[in-house]
């Protein structure tokens, strides 16, 4: 519960919707606000971020919406991970001049 909630406070401090995992270990979350495709939004996040998560795709969605975070590591290092990802979607959000 503590890693599950460490996660989504921190999806939620950054604006992305999630489905609320029932039972899991990972929670499905929409990207699309961000402003890229999921699949473009973990390359980022990895190149940039340092955090592994999959897109939808991988899982069968039809559309490039969606990514999939572990609730496996513990609860600092997704603390660690969402700090970083919050870095990361920040710069995606920027306004470019």
């Amino acid at each position: 519960d503590e890693r599950r909630r460490a996660l989504c406070d921190g999806l939620t401090s950054m604006g992305i919707p999630y489905a609320e995992p029932g039972g899991a270990f990972f929670v499905y979350a929409n990207v699309s606000s961000v402003g890229i495709g999921a699949t473009a939004f973990c390359e980022q996040l990895l190149r940039e971020g340092r955090v592994l998560v999959f897109p939808g795709g991988v899982y069968g969605d039809y559309t490039d919406d969606f990514v999939r975070l572990s609730l496996t590591q513990p609860v600092g290092k997704i603390r660690e991970a969402c700090a970083r990802m919050a870095g990361v979607v920040a710069t995606i959000r920027e306004p470019r001049s």
